[in-house]
């Protein structure tokens, strides 16, 4: 078992600050761990353990995020209502834009609520590396 398996699960507010346990929805981070941040990207890593849940977040920014350990991911709304179901494989990439209230994956055109939570139903470790693109004035 590797040393990240036996820390705590930590998920940055949307500063980049780390929190243990967000207090509110709107402080949890779109990853476990803010890597970089400057005034054109910031750039995330998210892992979560088979069961293990991403809470409630919410996308302000268009994001790019690359599979590095594949999984089953259950999203569910803000209401827990569930969304989609997706078996992400390694080397994987999504893109999403964000229209409104929506995320929607720049190949395929699907769309999903841009606040919503992850929670990994597969056997396996989930891992992702996500790109989060700031809007230019």
């Amino acid at each position: 078992m590797s040393s990240d398996a036996t820390r705590p699960k930590t998920f940055c507010n949307a500063s980049g600050v780390a929190d243990s346990m967000p207090s509110t929805n709107e402080e949890a981070g779109v990853g476990t761990r803010l890597l970089h941040e400057d005034s054109h990207i910031k750039v995330w890593e998210m892992v979560l353990q088979p069961g293990e849940l991403a809470p409630l977040h919410t996308h302000e920014y268009p994001y790019t995020f690359i599979v590095q350990s594949g999984s089953t991911l259950e999203v569910r709304g803000a209401s827990d209502e569930h969304l989609s179901t997706v078996t992400a494989e390694v080397g994987q990439v999504f893109s999403f834009t964000l229209e409104g209230d929506e995320l929607v994956e720049v190949k395929g055109g699907s769309r999903i609520d841009k606040t919503h939570s992850a929670r990994n139903v597969g056997e396996s470790e989930f891992r992702e590396l996500l790109i989060e693109k700031k809007l230019q004035a």
